[in-house]
């Protein structure tokens, strides 16, 4: 029997060896260089090689249909950001399983999404799309004093600023340049430093939880991730099953019926989980590998494997026998004198991999986004009081002077 043909829209290392070693003859659309997670080495696995930006959606739709014609496409596959739009029409265009074209639409634009759930009473919360600092305090005078305003599209907390007062208000809306690019949504804040998101893998219909991740959120008003950890440490099990329902109730909501899920949820003051935002994909900052490492469960192989196999079923809720961690480096503003050898963080046992983008001579400004960051460590432990004394040893192996004598460690 012939390889079922897999086309790939972007992707790292491990996903095209994945989808190779899962029995595909992978056609992979996407960038070639190395960077990314990409090792370009493994492009030679492939039936074949298509340069391309993944966000060109038509271009890719092009090329898709090309390789159909040369060789019919047996399912289509992306577990990146930026290529799940150009994945799912694909996949719809061609009649193929694959990225499902309404939950994609729906989570990629945070408008689209709170339309979706202002008919799920339990999932709605107060929203409106805004332009200009007047849209702002006509929605913070009807739903303040606690809100949030983001791009309508958008990733890793880029201009995302939390609101508590009218001070704040005023504070933000005289800031140079705010609301200055595209659209913004106003939501009511759930106020809360906690983030928890539920990794999921859907199949045929059925939401299975494979685990959770916690990330502790700092740096107000924006929203910056200290440290995320998988699983979450204790005391998570007092609002486990009601994030549970919440996150398989939105699922269901966008009519999700195959794939994997990221769906981020904070538990506010009045105990109501809320719905953050959800992407179809799997979570960044290396959680599908502490998925994999901690529960020992695949989300990618099984989503893959789904897509050919109606039988394949995933686990719902399966144990974790390990602790898994994601360190950003979140220096504060000033000039780097001298910063410590990446290879000292890379040496100490539980690391399994560390980098650094700190140079001497560079000037950092304060970090208002999670695509600032000052590199990461990864981290890998047996229990959740191992991985926080991990934390510890990071902490006192990496550290920046600055020019103006002062010395900073990472903490969480």
């Amino acid at each position: 029997m012939a390889e079922p043909h897999l086309v790939v829209v972007g992707g790292w290392t491990e996903v095209i060896a994945k989808a190779v070693d899962a029995g595909f003859a992978v056609s992979y659309l996407g960038p070639t260089a190395a960077g990314g997670g990409l090792d370009p080495a493994v492009l030679e696995r492939c039936a074949s090689v298509h340069e391309v930006a993944v966000d060109q959606v038509t271009v890719c739709l092009a090329l898709a249909r090309r390789l159909h014609a040369e060789r019919p496409v047996t399912a289509v596959a992306s577990f990146t950001e930026l290529g799940l739009e150009s994945a799912a029409v694909i996949a719809d265009a061609l009649g193929v399983p694959g990225p499902e074209l309404w939950p994609v639409a729906v989570t990629r634009h945070k408008d689209w999404t709170r339309r979706v759930l202002a008919g799920v009473p339990s999932l709605a919360l107060p929203w409106r799309l805004v332009a200009t600092p007047a849209d702002v305090e006509r929605f913070h005078a009807e739903h303040g004093p606690a809100i949030i305003v983001k791009p309508v599209a958008g990733a890793a907390s880029v201009g995302v600023r939390q609101i508590r007062s009218a001070e704040e208000l005023a504070a933000a809306m005289a800031s140079p340049g705010w609301l200055r690019d595209g659209q913004y949504v106003a939501e009511k804040l759930v106020d809360s430093d906690e983030l928890y998101s539920v990794e999921s893998l859907t199949l045929n219909g059925e939401h299975s939880v494979i685990t959770f991740s916690y990330t502790k959120l700092v740096g107000y008003p924006y929203s910056l991730g200290s440290y995320t950890m998988v699983p979450p440490p204790p005391g998570f099990e007092r609002v486990r099953d009601e994030v549970v329902r919440t996150a398989r109730e939105f699922l269901t909501a966008i009519g999700m019926t195959w794939g994997v899920a990221h769906t981020e949820i904070k538990v506010g003051p009045d105990g109501r989980p809320g719905v953050i935002e959800s992407q179809t994909r799997v979570g960044g900052d290396r959680i599908w590998l502490m998925t994999e490492r901690t529960t020992g469960v695949g989300q990618i192989d099984l989503a893959l494997r789904g897509l050919v196999d109606p039988a394949v079923t995933a686990p719902h809720l399966p144990d974790s026998d390990r602790v898994g961690v994601f360190l950003p480096f979140l220096p504060p503003a000033g000039t780097v004198r001298r910063v410590a050898d990446i290879a000292d963080v890379r040496r100490l046992p539980g690391v399994l991999d560390a980098d650094t983008n700190l140079t001497p001579g560079r000037v950092l400004k304060e970090i208002t986004d999670n695509t600032q960051r000052g590199g990461y460590a990864l981290l890998d432990a047996p229990d959740h009081d191992a991985a926080y004394a991990l934390m510890r040893e990071v902490g006192r192996a990496f550290w920046v002077e600055f020019d103006d004598g002062r010395l900073w460690h990472p903490g969480f």
